[in-house]
């Protein structure tokens, strides 16, 4: 008789739950533990951190989800407190500004029987929300002495304090004066959680700050201090970096008001460049890329640099502000062969008229259907952002690949034109892109008094001379099938 054929494998079994939660807020993922694999965390309304477990939510095949959507997800929770997710529903906005609930039942369910406040309300009100924004932070040196791991020697109260006071300065020299620290709320505690094996062994990120949360609380002797702040610092233990490896030196939520910085690993906690990477990420900014490498682009923070935020950043940021009739270039202002001058400022004078922004709908790929009353750009469109980054300035270190030059960038136009943009009177519209990734790119460095093709966008950039205090003349010219449509020269 033929032998007995082996039963097939069972599958691996789910750990077993310790209860049954749903958990309500903040969708937000994580940025900067790895490079190109996603994790999902909810901000609950009481602040705290839920990860959510991507297997089990990978099962449930979500579409109708992204960073900074309202959500409520029914979980298995484990004793490490991670959500394994049963169901869910998101409450999002298009980019028309309608909202809703991703499916399911009455417009809005029980949610609002059992979470004041929802559905959300949006400020419509402000052109550029971190426009004159001063950030209420708090930071909190972690201290696991008890386990083993104290927290870095000299770092106390008063010199983190220094630190982020020195960090201060460098924000306000980016943003143009419009964004910084509120250096009277600025707060530093030296806080001792329970150490947990979690922490110690696998960098359980939520449980550090949950914990380091309620021992602040303490410490402030009420919640509503603690709510006050804007935003909450995370400052590891040198020993944990080992078990942190966090290739930047930090991690961040995006969006979010929570941020994690190592002590000495690329010595994160005293570089501006690595406090500026971080907290800009719970604001919504992602990485910037070069010749499609990842956080690559050395003329930004967000990209390794030792720099300000770029043109297509600062812009998103309300720190700077484009060119008279350079906000959307499209074929309309850019006819073929003809060449179009505007006088491009660093953005490091003042932030005003210091980028150009570039629509090219005369390619055949940029709407669906341009003849359609609604246009929708095709997942291929690009947007271009140039801008003139002058060498010397500080606190930035720009090598000379950098600057002096005219540098272009290109995003997805689909997110970038589908982003929160002010239209008179309405005020602020289009919400479904405000976190989502647009792929900022760094595509050409181009010197002054310099001639520069872009074959993908059918256009000519040419490099002008420096006019006044780090003013430079940049012209544009498009063609429709070579480059020879347009001058050798602008002149």
């Amino acid at each position: 008789p033929s032998p007995r054929r082996s039963p097939p494998p069972s599958p691996r079994p789910s750990p077993r739950p310790l209860n049954v939660r749903t958990v309500k807020g903040t969708l937000s993922t994580t940025v900067d533990i790895v490079d190109g694999v996603e994790q999902l965390v909810v901000r609950t309304n009481g602040s705290e951190l839920v990860p959510v477990d991507m297997g089990t939510f990978k099962a449930l095949a979500p579409s109708d989800y992204k960073p900074g959507d309202y959500i409520s997800m029914e979980c298995n929770m484990m004793s490490s407190g991670v959500c394994y997710p049963t169901s869910y529903r998101t409450y999002s906005c298009s980019a028309y500004g309608l909202c809703s609930w991703s499916s399911g039942g009455s417009p809005y369910g029980d949610y609002l029987d059992t979470y004041p406040g929802f559905p959300p309300s949006f400020d419509l009100s402000q052109p550029n929300p971190l426009a004159n924004y001063k950030e209420r932070l708090l930071v909190m040196v972690l201290d696991y002495s008890t386990c083993g791991y104290p927290a870095a020697a000299g770092l106390n109260e008063s010199s983190t304090r220094d630190i982020f006071l020195n960090f201060d300065i460098r924000i306000r020299l980016c943003s143009n004066g419009v964004f910084g620290l509120d250096q009277d709320a600025l707060r530093v505690l030296v806080v001792r959680p329970n150490c947990s094996a979690s922490i110690t062994t696998s960098c359980a990120w939520w449980t550090m700050a949950n914990d380091a949360n309620t021992a602040a609380k303490s410490i402030l002797g009420d919640d509503d201090v603690f709510n006050n702040f804007t935003h909450y610092a995370y400052i590891l233990p040198p020993g944990l970096e080992t078990k942190c490896l966090w290739a930047r030196g930090g991690m961040s939520l995006l969006p979010g008001k929570q941020f994690w910085l190592q002590t000495t690993m690329l010595g994160s906690v005293n570089r501006w460049e690595v406090f500026l990477h971080m907290n800009l990420h719970n604001y919504g900014l992602w990485h910037s890329w070069e010749n499609g490498t990842e956080f690559a682009d050395g003329s930004t923070a967000m990209g390794g640099g030792v720099a300000c935020p770029n043109a297509a950043e600062s812009s998103r940021l309300g720190w700077t502000t484009p060119v008279l009739n350079g906000e959307a270039i499209n074929s309309a202002s850019l006819l073929p062969g003809a060449v179009v001058t505007y006088t491009v400022a660093s953005a490091r004078i003042s932030g005003d008229g210091s980028f150009l922004r570039v629509m090219p709908d005369w390619l055949p790929n940029y709407y669906e259907d341009p003849n359609e009353f609604f246009l929708l750009n095709t997942a291929a469109a690009r947007n271009l952002y140039i801008e003139f980054r002058a060498a010397g300035y500080y606190p930035e270190a720009l090598g000379e690949a950098y600057a002096p030059k005219i540098n272009v960038y290109e995003v997805n136009a689909i997110m970038d034109n589908g982003y929160l943009h002010y239209v008179p009177p309405i005020g602020n519209w289009a919400l479904e892109y405000s976190y989502t990734d647009r792929k900022i790119q760094i595509i050409s460095k181009i010197p002054t008094s310099s001639r520069a093709v872009l074959s993908s966008y059918n256009l000519v950039v040419y490099g002008g001379a420096l006019t006044g205090q780090d003013k430079v003349k940049v012209h544009l010219c498009r063609y429709i099938t070579n480059n020879g449509e347009c001058p050798a020269s602008p002149q």
